[in-house]
C-alpha cells in the first residue's frame, strides 16, 4: 500500500524510519536518523496492532524528500483473490493471511495510519470502499479537495473524477463523504451477509446468515428487509417459532405494507406451533415392514451429512420424501440420484436446527459425539457410548429401530474404529459413499 500525506512534524532534510515487526519478539526494532520523529513513532507496537502469529514480519516504511510536503508509507499486503471468501472480511484473519477485500484494507489502513498521526477518513464508494485525506489545512466540503485512496489497489492515489473511472459510471457528490465507525460496520456486515445468502445450502453458510443478521439487527433494529429475512431463516429452518413471531409483530409496526408477506409467515407459524402442541397420534413404523428394506440407518445414530459437513443424530425417518412437491423443487432433491425415492431421516443437527436429508446424503460418523441440540431430550433419555438412547415415546414410534443401533453400533464402529484387542469385522457393514449436489438459490452481490 502506499499513503500519501503532508508532514505533521518538522522534518530534517532526509528522514528514513523502519519498524520490523518480528512474531518472535515483541519489541521494535527502529533506525532513525531524528529523535523527535521516534518519539513520535514509539507508539506503534506490534503486540497491539500487527503482531501475527505465523508471519515473519511486517515491513514499514516512511520516507521524506527534501522540498516535498508528504511521506510516503508502505505496507506489505495483496488484495483478496476471493471476494466471496468470508476470511477475507475478518480483521484477524486479513492480518494473519495478509489478504483482504477493499473494506477489510481499508480498515486496517486506516488504523495504521491514525497510529503514525495521519487522519484519514472512510468513504462510503459504492462497490468499491476508498479512504479520503483532505488536502487542506482545515476540514472541505468540497470533494475536489480530497485524495482519494483505494488500499485495495495498492494504496494508489485518485481524484474525485478517478473514483468514478473506477467502478465505471458518475455518482452524486453524497457518495463521496466520511462516514462513521458503525456505518463502516454495517457495511462490513452486510458483506458477509451477501455471502451468506449466495452460499449452498450448507452448515457454514447457514451460520454465517444467523450470525451476520443477529449482528446487524443487533446494530440497525429497525431494518425491515433484514428482518423479513431473519424471520423467513428460522421459519426455513424449523427453529424459533415464537421468536419468529415476535420478529413479524415488529415487522407489521414498522412497515404495514409489508401484511401480505408478515400474514403468510405468521398463519404458518402459528399452524407449526399448534402442531408441536397438539401433535396428532404418531404412526408406528417398523423396519420390517416391505416399503421399508431400503433404509440403512435408525434413529439415535451420530451421522454426518456428506456434502455440508454437519454432524446430526437421527430422530426419525420416511421410506420416501414426504415434503411438499414446493419444498422438494425448493430443495433441488431432484438433483439427487435417487431423487425423492429413497429414505429420508429427522436429524438434529448442531446448530440448533432440525432438517430433513436424503439417506444418500448422510454416512455414519467417525467419531460420534453429542450432539448440542435444545430439542435432545424430547426424543432421546441418554447419550452411551456413541449413539443415543431413544425414550419409550421415541421408541413406541419405532420399535424396532433401537435393536437395529445397537446391532449397527456394534458393527460399525468395530470396522471405523477397531480396538488393539477387537479385529476389524471383514463382514461389516458399508457405509454410503455417494455424493450429492445439494444446492440452494444464489445472490450475487459482491463484498466491497
Amino acid at each position: 500500500m502506499t499513503l500519501i500525506s503532508r508532514d505533521r512534524w518538522s522534518l530534517p532534510s532526509m528522514l528514513f524510519y523502519t519498524s520490523s515487526f518480528s512474531t518472535r519478539a515483541t519489541s521494535v526494532t527502529t533506525t532513525t536518523l531524528s529523535t523527535p520523529i521516534y518519539t513520535r513513532y514509539e507508539l506503534l507496537k506490534p503486540s497491539q496492532l500487527l503482531h501475527t502469529p505465523g508471519m515473519s514480519y511486517y515491513n514499514i516504511q516512511l520516507l521524506y524528500t527534501p522540498g516535498m510536503s508528504y511521506y510516503n508509507i508502505q505496507l506489505l499486503y495483496t488484495p483478496g483473490m476471493s471476494y466471496y471468501n468470508p476470511l477475507n472480511s475478518y480483521i484477524h484473519q486479513v492480518l494473519l493471511r495478509r489478504t483482504g477485500i477493499p473494506i477489510s484494507l481499508s480498515v486496517l489502513y486506516m488504523t495504521l495510519a491514525r497510529k503514525l498521526g495521519v487522519q484519514l477518513e472512510p468513504v462510503n464508494f459504492p462497490n468499491h470502499f476508498l479512504l479520503r485525506w483532505c488536502q487542506q489545512q482545515r476540514g472541505s466540503g468540497d470533494i475536489y479537495d480530497f485524495v482519494y485512496i483505494d488500499a485495495f489497489g495498492k494504496g494508489k492515489q485518485l481524484t474525485a473524477k478517478e473514483c468514478e473511472y473506477l467502478i465505471g459510471h458518475q455518482v452524486t457528490a453524497d457518495y463521496y463523504n466520511a462516514i462513521s465507525t458503525t456505518e463502516v460496520l454495517l457495511r462490513m456486515v452486510g458483506n458477509l451477509l451477501n455471502i451468506g445468502k449466495r452460499g449452498e445450502g450448507n452448515e457454514k453458510s447457514y451460520q454465517l446468515l444467523r450470525d451476520s443478521l443477529d449482528l446487524y439487527l443487533t446494530i440497525n433494529p429497525d431494518n425491515v428487509q433484514y428482518l423479513l429475512l431473519q424471520a423467513r431463516l428460522y421459519f426455513h429452518l424449523g427453529i424459533w417459532p415464537e421468536k419468529v413471531l415476535d420478529i413479524l409483530q415488529h415487522i407489521q409496526a414498522l412497515d404495514p405494507s409489508q401484511h401480505g408477506a408478515v400474514g403468510y409467515l405468521v398463519q404458518h407459524t402459528l399452524e407449526h406451533i399448534q402442531h408441536k402442541k397438539h401433535p396428532v397420534e404418531p404412526e408406528v413404523k417398523r423396519r420390517s415392514a416391505p416399503e421399508h428394506l431400503e433404509l440403512q440407518y435408525s434413529v439415535g445414530l451420530i451421522m454426518k451429512h456428506k456434502r455440508s459437513g454437519y454432524n446430526c443424530a437421527i430422530y426419525g425417518w420416511d421410506p420416501k420424501c414426504t415434503m411438499s412437491q414446493e419444498w422438494i423443487t425448493t430443495m433441488r432433491v431432484h438433483q439427487l440420484s435417487s431423487g425423492a425415492n429413497q429414505p429420508f431421516y429427522n436429524v438434529l443437527v448442531q446448530d440448533g436446527t432440525c432438517r430433513y436429508a436424503a439417506q444418500e446424503n448422510l454416512e455414519p460418523h467417525s467419531a460420534p459425539l453429542e450432539i448440542a441440540h435444545p430439542e435432545v431430550g424430547r426424543y432421546f433419555s441418554e447419550f452411551h457410548d456413541s449413539h443415543y438412547v431413544a425414550n419409550e415415546e421415541l421408541q413406541t414410534r419405532y420399535p424396532e429401530d433401537m435393536a437395529e443401533t445397537l446391532g449397527t453400533v456394534r458393527d460399525l464402529y468395530h470396522r471405523l474404529m477397531p480396538s488393539p484387542v477387537q479385529q476389524e469385522s471383514p463382514n461389516g457393514p458399508e457405509g454410503p459413499s455417494q455424493e450429492n449436489q445439494d444446492s440452494q438459490e444464489n445472490q450475487d452481490t459482491m463484498p466491497t
